[in-house]
């Protein structure tokens, strides 16, 4: 069994998180601190327009990243329960 996505997770990802799903929460992030600040007062319309659709963007990756998180896991532990039944057999009592 391989494990899914274990080149995407190793090229893409900065501390185990795709750079997709923090590129769409850093930019729900920054739209939440520009949004409604007089200091951004020109760009009120522009992060009215942006923020909703990188708020949902961003709450659609994170299943998929809990997937793919569960899948690896249940790969590891599959291979882990390989590698232990192997272990077990060599030293058989």
């Amino acid at each position: 069994m391989a494990a899914p996505c274990s080149v995407a997770r190793a090229r893409f990802a900065v501390h185990g998180i795709p750079l997709v799903l923090q590129g769409a929460a850093l930019g729900a992030m920054v739209g939440f601190l520009t949004y409604g600040n007089k200091k951004f007062h020109h760009l009120d319309a522009q992060m009215r327009k942006l923020l909703e659709p990188l708020y949902r963007t961003m709450k659609e990756l994170i299943s998929f990243v809990d997937a793919d998180a569960a899948a690896f896991n249940d790969y590891m532990v599959d291979t882990h329960f390989i590698h232990f039944a192997s272990f077990e057999s060599l030293h058989v009592v």
